[in-house]
């Protein structure tokens, strides 16, 4: 079935449709597939793309075309600091020889702050770019859109009088509010 088409996008809601949709092993059959969407529900706490991505990703049929690959993540904080390290698991795993034919990602990275940004945008980039130095140093495109989330502390009463807690860094870096 899947075998002649050229590009799919999955959408998962939840959990469960990632882990029906994973023990299929459809992606297996699509070999043909030259564009490739994983959009996991990463905004939901409850969702652990950190198991889910890969486990997409590992089903890919090592005979496919797929040249462009989109998804959607999410990165943590360890204290003060941002994880990298489930997109090094990512690189690891593009890295390998059955996506060879990769010439572009896109991605979608959720990060959730507790106060206005530790880093700035440019700062998360490098950052981005260090950990999948892997498919970045083999010429492969990647644009990555950062999203952050902020939990309103209680400072930002005074700041903010419309008690906006979903607020985004722009593409000049400047704080602004997500609609």
């Amino acid at each position: 079935m899947g075998e002649r088409l050229k590009d799919i996008y999955l959408a998962f809601f939840s959990e469960k449709q990632v882990e029906i949709f994973s023990r299929s092993c459809c992606l297996s059959l699509c070999v043909n597939v030259e564009t490739l969407g994983l959009i996991l529900p990463v905004k939901n706490d409850l969702m652990d793309p950190y198991v889910h991505l890969p486990l997409l990703l590992s089903q890919i049929s090592p005979r496919n075309h797929l040249r462009h690959l989109m998804f959607s993540t999410r990165l943590s904080l360890q204290g003060d600091m941002i994880d990298y390290n489930h997109l090094r698991d990512i690189d690891a795993i593009l890295a390998q020889e059955t996506f060879r034919n990769l010439r572009e990602v896109d991605f979608e990275l959720f990060l959730k702050c507790n106060s206005p940004p530790l880093s700035t945008r440019s700062q998360v980039l490098q950052g981005v770019k260090s950990a999948m130095s892997g498919i970045f140093g083999r010429g492969v495109g990647m644009e990555p859109n950062i999203i952050f989330s902020y939990i309103k502390p209680s400072s930002w009463d005074e700041r903010c009088p419309q008690g906006d807690d979903n607020r985004t860094l722009d593409s000049a870096g400047d704080l602004s509010s997500a609609s």
